[in-house]
């Protein structure tokens, strides 16, 4: 009996070391973001695409937008992923339309949305738009999906870590929702991916290699921003931006 015990004990012991000496820890997987800093792209998916990373949240006040496409740096982003804004403390993929009804101005979001995430550890987001519907997937697992008739209008640039809302109030200036946390293995594809390819990136798990149809690939690997950074193949066109924090 006695032996028993020791073995499971001793079991138990290895697989707690395992657990420590691979599984993956934020510092070592990802780029920091730290709230105020974000990647500018100059690139852009209007049509049918899908947003894919792996997101470990540090900090969370309410929003933390992970990716936003919009027509350029500083105007009003046409589609996002994460939370920010319009919707707090959920993660979402949204795709905003400004289209104009006689004579109205009717701007407005449409969301596919899932539990927030959480702080502390990490997970899988992937955000799927092909023009007639968005779907949300958290951890290689369909969560939601909802029809839309927006388009992602527009889009000329990709901003990772931030998004802008330009609604002016009483002439105040823009607001931005930025990211605080690591993010890791950030994927765009110029399609539409479907349940079976984001559940196989899924469990190539953090660290894991990209589909072979990869438009653009931001490995982030040890809180490089720009290492491995490929874009169709070539390297990325991209440019790191810190705000300075009033």
């Amino acid at each position: 009996m006695m032996k028993q015990l020791l073995f499971v004990l001793i079991f138990v012991v290895l697989l707690i070391l395992a657990y420590i000496l691979i599984a993956p820890s934020s510092k070592q997987s990802g780029a920091y973001f730290n709230g105020h800093t974000y990647l500018l792209l100059n690139t852009s998916f209007p049509g049918n695409f899908t947003f894919f990373a792996w997101v470990y949240y540090k900090s969370f006040n309410g929003t933390g937008v992970i990716a936003s496409q919009g027509i350029s740096e500083g105007t009003h982003s046409t589609w996002y992923a994460g939370t920010g804004g319009e919707i707090s403390n959920i993660t979402a993929c949204g795709v905003f339309s400004d289209e104009i009804v006689q004579g109205n101005y009717t701007a407005g979001w449409r969301f596919a949305t899932a539990p927030f995430i959480g702080t502390g550890s990490w997970h899988m987001v992937a955000c799927i738009y092909n023009k007639s519907y968005i779907s949300i997937y958290i951890d290689g697992k369909l969560v939601n999906k909802t029809s839309t008739p927006y388009e992602v209008f527009g889009a000329k640039v990709i901003e990772i870590g931030k998004r802008t809302s330009t609604f002016y109030i009483n002439g105040k200036i823009p607001t931005f929702a930025y990211f605080n946390g690591y993010l890791s293995d950030v994927q765009f594809y110029n399609t539409s991916l479907n349940s079976s390819e984001i559940y196989t990136l899924y469990m190539r798990g953090l660290g894991g290699s990209p589909l072979s149809n990869v438009a653009i690939y931001l490995p982030f690997r040890n809180s490089n921003f720009t290492s491995g950074c490929m874009e169709y193949g070539k390297p990325c066109n991209l440019r790191i931006v810190s705000q300075a924090v009033s």
